[in-house]
């Protein structure tokens, strides 16, 4: 058997925590320590500096300021009706010490703003939760926010979406120190699937803008009638009143995309629309949006959503 690791993994508590998340993601830890017959993890509960307990309703758990080298963080979500954007100054001085120790971040859904706080996400890949990806991109634009991916692997500091992603961040865990099949069995154990891989299925939207723009927001209504036809870029620069190239400028910094990718996912968002409604079919879907070539689109509904248009048809009826 191959040697398994020996992690010593602090947990992040602080008062706006979710506290059933956190201890849930101990619990995932300490299963996979169960499983395999040896402690994989060593996990504590922690806090920056000055903050002895949290006191969540009727449950109070005393904290301890982490005194020795900590493999991993996990930065958990935030609980619900807390405000994501306040600022934990305390909690993100916690996380750029410590990961300048060498300590490997991992953050869900609300969670990953703290590490922005933090400073340390600046021009990396990240991911939250899917529906506050506009605002957080607003709040910290010299992060590179998608709102695709359920986890956002840059290494030493890890990303993944809304609350529930708590589970595949933890699983990510597990495969990462000790092994996929660790990963897998645990998660065939707590009745939760492998680490999924995109969050777009659960989107409202698959893009939107980093920066307000009226311009833009003028083009998104023109554009919505007019998916079944063949749209230029010239033709959205004309609505917007640039010059192609400044249109095009202007564009990617505030989707982030090119007009043609910009296009193709409003396409994706109206058939994923329509394949709700159990009396269209994923043909006909198809077709409202002028597609002409359906292999390609297929391909780009797939690579987008994780799905093809009728596995999406399928869970929608599961």
């Amino acid at each position: 058997m191959a040697k398994l690791p020996h992690c010593r993994v602090g947990i992040l508590l602080h008062r706006d925590v979710s506290l059933s998340l956190a201890l849930l993601m101990r619990d995932i830890l300490l299963r996979t320590n169960q499983l395999l017959g040896r402690d994989c993890f060593e996990v504590r509960l922690v806090a920056r500096p000055g903050l002895k307990t949290v006191t969540i309703g009727p449950v109070s758990i005393l904290l301890s300021h982490p005194a020795g080298p900590i493999d991993y963080l996990i930065v958990p979500p935030l609980a619900p009706a807390k405000d994501p954007f306040a600022g934990h100054p305390g909690e993100s001085r916690l996380i750029r010490t410590l990961h300048g120790k060498r300590t490997k971040i991992y953050s869900a859904c609300f969670g990953s703003l703290l590490v922005a706080q933090s400073g340390l996400l600046a021009g990396r890949d990240a991911t939250t939760h899917w529906n506050w990806i506009s605002r957080a991109a607003q709040r910290f634009p010299d992060v590179k926010w998608d709102a695709s991916r359920m986890i956002c692997d840059g290494g030493d500091i890890v990303t993944a979406g809304g609350c529930l992603a708590a589970i595949d961040l933890t699983l990510a865990l597990v495969e990462r120190t000790c092994t996929r099949a660790a990963s897998h069995e645990v998660g065939r154990l707590i009745l939760a699937d492998s680490v999924r891989q995109r969050q777009s299925v659960y989107a409202t939207s698959l893009v939107f803008q980093r920066i307000e723009d009226p311009r833009m927001q003028r083009l998104e209504k023109w554009l919505q009638g007019r998916l079944s036809a063949a749209v230029t870029v010239s033709d959205m620069a004309e609505v917007c009143n640039l010059s192609f190239r400044s249109f095009h400028r202007e564009f990617v910094r505030v989707y982030g995309v090119t007009p043609k990718k910009f296009v193709q996912l409003k396409r994706i968002e109206k058939v994923r629309h329509l394949l709700r409604d159990p009396k269209v079919g994923v043909e006909e879907a198809i077709a409202s949006v002028g597609v002409t070539d359906v292999p390609s689109f297929r391909k780009v509904f797939r690579r987008e959503l994780g799905l093809s248009p009728a596995e999406y048809r399928r869970r929608l009826r599961a």
